[in-house]
């Protein structure tokens, strides 16, 4: 994300995109970017590097009005004083709130989890789960014709959508990327409103949000869409709905949950009635308030993994090293949570119980000794 916005921020940054390309290593906790450019451990990091094969992947660029900006935040604006030009940032992968960004940020407290945090969390989220918590409005420019829904096979070297990302980027993509406001309205497209409580959002240019994470089964690198995934709170959707959808976000088979909607957008716009929560974009953390997204297709060169060879059948592959990564299912996850929170609990139970014990045993010697000294 650091990288990205410096890039885009140099005076050079035209000459930039078209000189170098930025590469992942699978070294954090998420691991998103490398996930999605077909990288799963160090070895094929450094094998995407030696072989050079480049995808162009969209970028979001992203206009939030700042406190300086506003004269102090939304107040400002109410009073009449003047708002100056929102400050654009960029991102490469994706825009949440909600239950989402809860699950990213709030769990910050487990990372020694790994991937294994964001069900911990999300546990946590569905119990004091409201449908309405999260009420905003919601305006996305959709495509007016119906788009053909092809989910990608996870590989990026063969993928046919993602492969068609690998040609050069225009000129004029890139001037449009560095220019000022999102348009108003584009050719063959509407603008779509939703009013309404939104328990669950995820925005990605990309499919996987973490490493083990499929929840947008149905985005491409560099076909130029943030694909969404939402529920609204007029559905009414309940903790069970909540849990079934976290438990099939590894697979992406929560897709065609009766509680889930799905749309891919170019831009968006979106307008917080709450002020409780985050906004994320691509794991950092935004002020609740006004924002508007735009994305811009294939602008970013970057490394992907080609198909071979093999690492997964490499000694030095993804299984090995100091920490090796946990490969397990939702399923299995929860019930590993489940099981050390049974642990947790026995041994808090144990020692309280030997405090009491310990009380008891001072006690009973204390009134010995009194009924000492009063025989004395």
């Amino acid at each position: 994300h650091e990288v990205v916005n410096g890039l885009l921020c140099r005076p050079d940054a035209r000459q930039r995109l078209t000189s170098l390309a930025i590469a992942a290593f699978p070294v954090g906790s998420g691991n998103a970017f490398a996930a999605n450019a077909g990288i799963s451990s160090v070895p094929r990091a450094l094998w995407a590097i030696a072989r050079g094969q480049v995808a162009h992947l969209d970028v979001m660029k992203i206009w939030q009005h700042s406190d300086n900006e506003s004269g102090g935040r939304e107040e400002g604006v109410a009073a009449g004083l003047p708002r100056g030009p929102p400050t654009p940032r960029y991102a490469l992968l994706n825009f949440l709130f909600g239950i989402a960004s809860d699950c990213d940020f709030l769990s910050e407290r487990f990372r020694f989890l790994g991937e294994l945090r964001f069900l911990v969390q999300g546990l946590v989220e569905i119990v004091r789960f409201h449908p309405m918590r999260y009420h905003a409005r919601l305006e996305l420019l959709i495509p007016e014709a119906p788009l053909e829904m092809r989910q990608c096979c996870s590989d990026p070297a063969v993928c046919n959508s993602c492969a068609s990302s690998g040609e050069k980027q225009c000129q004029a993509a890139v001037e449009s990327l560095l220019g000022s406001l999102p348009p108003a309205s584009a050719p063959g497209f509407k603008w779509l409103t939703i009013d309404d409580g939104f328990s669950f959002f995820v925005g990605s240019t990309m499919g996987r949000i973490a490493a083990s994470t499929l929840a947008c089964p149905f985005a491409h690198l560099g076909d130029g869409f943030i694909d969404i995934c939402l529920s609204r709170g007029s559905k009414a959707p309940s903790r069970l709905d909540a849990l079934s959808v976290l438990m099939s976000l590894d697979s992406g088979s929560h897709i065609g949950h009766p509680a889930l909607e799905y749309f891919k957008a170019r831009a968006l716009r979106l307008v917080p009635r709450y002020h409780h929560g985050f906004l994320g974009v691509d794991g950092e953390r935004l002020p609740v308030r006004e924002l508007s997204l735009e994305v811009h297709r294939a602008v970013v060169p970057a490394l992907v993994s080609p198909p071979e060879p093999n690492w997964e059948a490499h000694p030095q592959g993804p299984s090995s090293g100091r920490f090796p990564y946990l490969r397990l299912s939702s399923w299995t996850a929860l019930l590993v949570a489940a099981a050390l929170g049974v642990l947790a609990v026995a041994l808090l139970c144990q020692l309280t119980g030997m405090c009491f014990g310990l009380h008891q045993l001072r006690a009973w010697f204390g009134s010995r000794s009194s009924a000492r000294v009063g025989l004395n």
